[in-house]
């Protein structure tokens, strides 16, 4: 772990250092993140699912696949590119060298399909995505409600071309991919906050989503066009800070969503955390009683241990460190059983009536 520069966080040399970008990464990001309660993309997905359980399943083995088996071909690969290619100008051309270099031609193919299936794979959700918000959330909503079901697919084609050609401008006109990366984590730091507290406190509305995406939006464009030498640990807290001045007094000015929109999704859902006013105004007694924190946030722990013990258990045996892989398989089998547990007591087989494979019997 990198060490605290002299001057500590007002130090110029904590923002631009390593340090600072491990503290940021760490502490920060992962909060102050567009996706930071899964976002879009994650969701049709689940929603594809065909129960509660089976979408749970399917996005904790996603999070393992992502993070404990993905990441370590790219590091080995990066580091024989270290000792293999020393004097790269560019180090986006690290990969593509590597390739020529050590591959025979055979598998140049192979490895060329593979990255156009990931490229795909990548691409259709995002147009996807895209396209179902200017279709339904925009077109539809706003300009021309009420047509037939068929009128809104051409529209959602339309729109999917109309994404594909802006992306490939911008595209065009991208110099790196790395700084391109870090545009987006800042672009969208100021809404992480949000996405996250609109399922533990009853008052965030669609209004604190507006203003923290138009503070987001303007915060970090303005400290990429008037300020472009500023470190991105920098960036990341000021759009997230400088967001939250925006939306959490639109979160007290502005009115609510209306009680009736509030208790229909409270015993839908109920969310642990800052909802008494809405549990009052259900009702219900012991049947719609909130779902435990304690027990999810046991729940989240365990997935972290899970997650985190199979990435260092993998890499330490690929490194030759046996004995600390044995102690990070530890904690992922720790991880594994505690997340277990937590998935036998929220997916539990139905009682009184309640739907199985669904989150509903949990509390009673």
């Amino acid at each position: 772990v990198p060490t605290l520069p002299e001057g500590g966080i007002f130090s110029g040399a904590f923002w631009t250092g390593a340090f600072g970008g491990f503290v940021i990464y760490a502490s920060i990001q992962w909060w102050a993140n567009v996706n930071s309660d899964g976002g879009g993309k994650v969701i049709q997905r689940m929603s594809a699912a065909k129960n509660e359980a089976h979408a749970f399943g399917a996005t904790l083995w996603f999070n393992v696949a992502h993070y404990a088996l993905r990441t370590w071909p790219w590091v080995i690969a990066a580091l024989a590119s270290l000792v293999l290619l020393p004097n790269l100008a560019d180090d986006e051309l690290a990969y593509p060298q590597l390739i020529a270099l050590v591959l025979p031609s055979p598998w140049k193919g192979v490895l060329l399909a593979g990255l156009l299936a990931a490229f795909m794979s990548t691409i259709d959700t995002q147009l996807n995505w895209g396209a179902s918000y200017l279709t339904h959330d925009v077109y539809r909503r706003w300009l021309s409600p009420g047509r037939e079901d068929r009128h809104y697919v051409r529209i959602a084609k339309l729109a999917t071309l109309l994404l594909i050609v802006l992306t490939a401008l911008m595209a065009y006109r991208v110099k790196s991919v790395t700084e391109a990366f870090k545009f987006l984590i800042a672009f969208g730091a100021g809404t992480g906050p949000v996405y996250l507290l609109r399922w533990f406190w009853w008052r965030v509305s669609a209004w604190s989503e507006i203003g923290a995406m138009a503070a987001s939006t303007v915060i970090s464009s303005t400290l990429y066009l008037a300020w472009p030498g500023i470190s991105f640990p920098l960036k990341v807290v000021l759009t997230a800070g400088g967001s939250a001045l925006l939306w959490l007094p639109l979160t007290f000015a502005l009115p609510p969503p209306t009680m009736e929109t509030l208790v229909a999704f409270w015993r839908r859902t109920r969310p642990p955390g800052a909802w008494a006013p809405v549990r009052r105004a259900a009702g219900g007694g012991a049947a719609y009683a909130p779902n435990s924190l304690r027990a999810d946030l046991a729940g989240w722990a365990g997935g972290v241990a899970l997650t985190l013990g199979a990435t260092f258990a993998l890499g330490l045996f690929l490194f030759g460190e046996n004995a600390k892989a044995a102690a990070a398989a530890l904690v992922m089998v720790a991880g594994g059983l505690l997340t277990a547990r937590w998935m036998r007591a929220t997916f539990r087989p139905p009682e009184n009536g309640k739907p199985a494979g669904t989150a509903s019997a949990r509390s009673e």
